[in-house]
């Protein structure tokens, strides 16, 4: 929704002190705050490539549930990861994207720091640009946009994974810029492409 109403705290863990990657998670399902509940304790499957699955998200009769919550680990000795969840039984959504890198979401030492994706598939989209370049006067340049919604802090936009547009649909996108005599210029522009 509009407001973040519910807060799923996930907290990455080792088993044991010497233990060289985290490959446990503490996971805030009810989310309620409290961490150290019955059932929110998580073990990595390495052979999934340190992905866990979780149980359903539900947060009331009036909320569609998030299913098929996945967080998976790219890198088990930083703490990079990407999560998942599929809303409403159909929309496919992903987190952990980060903006002009290819640096995906890194937990963090602190709460005050960690990076907060925001699911919120029942609002207006929002875009960002994936690994932003310079656009060249006169010269061609590959400009691609992630649709979906923007987190907080590095590395936390929440994108839909798949095509929900229907097909015939295209998005209508405005360049503004300065041009060299210092005037703004603005350009409209279509995007029938989707990858």
């Amino acid at each position: 929704g509009e407001k973040p109403n519910h807060f799923v705290w996930i907290v990455l863990d080792k088993s044991a002190d010497d233990a060289k990657t985290w490959d446990r998670a503490w996971v805030d399902i009810n989310a309620n705050g409290d961490l150290t509940d019955v059932d929110e304790a998580f073990g990595f499957d390495s052979s999934e490539g340190q992905t866990i699955e979780l149980p359903d998200l539900h947060f009331g009769d009036e909320h569609p549930a998030f299913t098929a919550f996945t967080v998976r680990l790219i890198d088990a000795r930083k703490g990079i990861g990407m999560i998942k969840a599929v809303f409403d039984e159909e929309l496919k959504l992903g987190g952990g994207y980060p903006v002009n890198s290819d640096k995906y979401m890194q937990f963090s030492e602190s709460p005050d720091e960690a990076p907060v994706v925001w699911f919120k598939p029942d609002t207006p989209f929002e875009f960002q640009r994936w690994i932003e370049r310079p656009l060249t006067i006169g010269g061609e340049t590959d400009f691609k946009v992630f649709l979906g919604w923007k987190g907080q802090g590095p590395a936390s936009f929440c994108t839909t994974l798949g095509h929900i547009l229907p097909e015939q649909e295209i998005v209508l996108a405005t360049l503004k810029y300065t041009d060299t005599g210092g005037a703004t210029q603005f350009v409209e522009a279509e995007f029938p492409d989707r990858c």
